[in-house]
């Protein structure tokens, strides 16, 4: 039996779609198919018949073109409606990060951004929503945590993660403005999405209809084919890091 007959049978196609993820087969066989374009055909073949196929892009066909979905950085980022804490401890928390505010009604000034609230807080830090004066547009903030910006190591980690993300450009992925990671405390600065996040939506409505779960699936998946192609592996898919 030549090496290609060997290499293509079904058999070995239909592991990826069933079998067992941590196995060494599951492993040769994922290598195989992404360099041999007539496997890659043939999986989707194998993963619905042409019926299917018409059927998905039919509940896809008249889905509002404007639905976007955007996958946050990986770096602690939550989305603009994740609970915050407690809003004493987050304020202490802020004490002496932000300069005295311009405007009364901001909570103060990180560099030449207004900052206007705060929009979450994760293990890593806090999430502010701010307000870019040199370029007039709304950003996002995320500040590293105090206690982790005594760390060489997650300053080191925070400024690694971040320039990497920047570099992955893509309509499903929230872009990077700007990081600065050698001031007191290391912050990056995040187009800011007017939106909720998957969790939220679950949360508020319940579960979705067929056509918002394909649709959110392969925009996320864009956005991930994009990543990957950076070398970049964002490590923490999940609902409330996926903005609509």
């Amino acid at each position: 039996m030549n090496r290609k007959t060997a290499s293509c049978l079904d058999s070995r196609l239909e592991v990826l779609l069933s079998g067992d993820e941590g196995s060494q087969f599951y492993a040769q066989s994922s290598d195989h198919v992404e360099s041999c374009p007539a496997c890659q055909q043939r999986l989707t073949e194998l993963a619905g018949d042409q019926q299917t196929w018409r059927h998905v892009g039919k509940l896809l066909g008249d889905y509002p073109a404007d639905a976007m979905v955007h996958l946050t950085e990986n770096v602690g980022t939550q989305s603009p409606d994740s609970p915050v804490g407690s809003p004493a401890d987050t304020l202490a928390a802020l004490e002496g990060v932000l300069d005295a505010p311009s405007h009364p009604e901001m909570l103060g000034r990180l560099g030449r951004y207004e900052i206007e609230r705060v929009i979450g807080t994760g293990g890593m830090g806090i999430v502010l929503r701010g307000f870019d004066t040199d370029l007039n547009r709304p950003v996002a903030i995320k500040i590293l945590a105090s206690h982790l910006a005594h760390s060489g190591a997650a300053r080191q980690r925070f400024a690694r993660e971040s320039r990497a993300a920047a570099a992955v450009v893509n309509e499903h992925v929230v872009a990077i403005h700007n990081v600065e990671a050698r001031g007191k405390t290391p912050f990056l600065v995040m187009q800011y999405v007017a939106g909720e996040s998957l969790q939220a939506r679950v949360d508020r409505i319940g579960p979705l209809d067929a056509r918002e779960v394909l649709r959110i699936g392969i925009q996320a998946a864009a956005g991930l084919h994009a990543a990957h192609q950076q070398g970049v592996i964002h490590r923490d898919i999940k609902p409330a890091n996926i903005l609509l």
